[in-house]
């Protein structure tokens, strides 16, 4: 087990090789007070 999944937080991710897109997905057990939404990120390899 992970210190993540001790402290309740699961972790996924997911990645579009043709579109050079992803995602990932942070959930706490218990839920959050927080939102982040970062968009427009231009990666060194485009």
């Amino acid at each position: 087990m992970t210190e993540l999944e001790k402290l309740g937080i699961k972790i996924g991710h997911y990645t579009n090789l043709e579109g050079l897109t992803g995602a990932t997905v942070i959930i706490p057990d218990n839920g959050a007070d927080i939102g982040i939404d970062v968009e427009q990120l231009k990666s060194k390899n485009r």
